[in-house]
């Protein structure tokens, strides 16, 4: 099977979707190896007949509609499935849109390398985000055969989108649409009160809003990121915890070796503690120590 992969207006036509055409579909088998038995009666007497027929005219014809089949599949339907959903999608209970579109001029080939690059940017419905995709080459020669990379319009754009619009951010629902479960005994080593008061494998409900638009930038020194958070934890319909950080900020370089991680924190504030409320039994300024 040969395709090729290109781009088509996607939903909006403003965003570009994936198209894929079948360039060649060959399914070849050959007679000799179709292994058919015949048994009963009659049926025994006219298998030198029944066979042969079998195997040189009914698979040759069965194996036609399939390639006629899975082309019509791919070239229509899937292709019409891609325009419709393969640019964009609307968080769920919200009005931010995130648009996973391809950029104009991908996908490319050179040098024997594919590079596929998407917009990746989040903005209110309607509205476009003023972080717009930044074009950069996509593969670092000097890199592994296998390169993601992400640039900070794609964190920042999502900051100003969460902040603006979103108000409070229900996350477990968003982690529930992947079938992932925050848990109390996933606190255990830094808030081990969940497990103390609810017990273990109990579920926790996280929601987060951010109080001022958080800002991201990558630079040769690392990352730093920087922005304001409130949340809530919820654990048996009780709000065992909520607290708005106020001006956290974080500066790194980061890199992993052979399964370990290695770098620099050059700076870390996990933000002043405001609003703070509990079940668990600690201060504001205990917690904030602990997650220092």
């Amino acid at each position: 099977m040969v395709i090729d992969l290109a781009t088509q207006p996607g939903t909006p036509a403003t965003s570009l979707a994936p198209k894929l055409t079948v360039n060649k579909l060959d399914i070849n088998v050959d007679p000799k190896h179709v292994d058919i038995k015949l048994h009963g009666g009659l049926v025994t007497k006219i298998a030198s007949i029944v066979i042969p027929l079998i195997k040189n005219s009914v698979i040759p014809g069965v194996i036609k509609q399939v390639q006629e089949t899975a082309t019509t599949l791919i070239d229509t339907t899937l292709d019409d499935d891609l325009k419709l959903y393969g640019s964009q999608i609307t968080l769920p209970g919200t009005d931010v849109v995130i648009d996973y579109g391809q950029v104009d001029g991908s996908p490319s080939a050179k040098n024997s390398v594919l590079s596929l690059m998407f917009n990746g940017t989040t903005f209110e419905a309607g509205t476009p985000s003023k972080y717009q995709p930044v074009k950069f080459d996509a593969f670092d020669p000097k890199g592994k055969q296998i390169q993601v990379h992400l640039a900070d319009a794609v964190l920042n754009s999502a900051f100003q989108s969460l902040h603006e619009t979103a108000g409070e951010l229900e996350l477990t629902q968003l982690l529930d649409k992947l079938n992932v479960t925050i848990k109390t005994d996933d606190f255990e080593n830094v808030i081990p009160e969940l497990v103390t008061k609810y017990g273990e494998g109990q579920r926790v409900d996280i929601t987060l809003s951010l109080t001022e638009e958080a800002h991201s930038a990558f630079s040769p020194a690392g990352q730093y990121l920087n922005g304001s958070a409130s949340i809530k934890m919820i654990v048996q319909g009780e709000t065992a915890l909520k607290g708005t950080f106020n001006s956290a900020n974080f500066n790194a370089s980061l890199h992993s070796e052979n399964g370990k991680v290695f770098g620099k924190i050059s700076s870390n504030f996990i933000g002043s503690l405001e609003d703070f409320e509990t079940t668990l039994g600690f201060t504001a300024e205990q917690l904030q120590l602990r997650l220092q």
